[in-house]
């Protein structure tokens, strides 16, 4: 166990992508399946949550702008492309984007190229128990992989979160 996790550390570090799924907007690499490609589907429906948020939609108006487009959530994403995922939450049938997925998005810093984990670990292999990691203890490398967002329009959308501006 401790061997394992000296190794996944040392790949974080390294800014290789240890997760089970690529994070919605990205697909794993074929030939590296440590390295994150841009899924071009996924990852222009991040521009448009970007450019919503920017205009000042709130969280909630984008989720529901999305669900009437009838664009499919990342959970829905991620099964029609023969993902066998699971998130061990309970939803309905058919799964819809709301205002947490679309924090997720709007917060999550690989959109702008960087490698972000270690966010939280197990106490132990035998136990499912987790404990969420501070900020601090996050291992983050920048520039690992192609960006989708530019790092100004990602920094204005965290500002704007802040001040919790919204329309719509």
């Amino acid at each position: 166990s401790s061997k394992v996790r000296s190794h996944q550390r040392i790949k974080r570090e390294k800014g290789e992508f240890i997760g089970a799924y690529a994070p919605y907007g990205y697909c794993k690499d074929p030939e590296n399946k440590n390295c994150l490609v841009i899924d071009e589907y996924a990852a222009d429906i991040v521009k448009e949550i970007f450019a919503w948020k920017i205009e000042g939609f709130s969280l909630n108006a984008i989720a529901k702008k999305l669900n009437r487009r009838h664009e499919q959530s990342p959970k829905e994403y991620k099964l029609s492309n023969g993902i066998n995922f699971n998130s061990g939450f309970q939803g309905s049938s058919t799964p819809k984007w709301s205002s947490v997925q679309i924090k997720r998005i709007l917060t999550n810093e690989v959109y702008i190229g960087n490698m972000v984990q270690g966010k939280h670990k197990k106490i132990s292999y035998k136990s499912e128990k987790t404990i969420w990691m501070p900020k601090s203890q996050w291992i983050v490398v920048e520039n690992t992989h192609e960006a989708i967002i530019e790092r100004e329009m990602f920094e204005t959308v965290q500002r704007m979160m802040q001040e919790r501006t919204r329309i719509g």
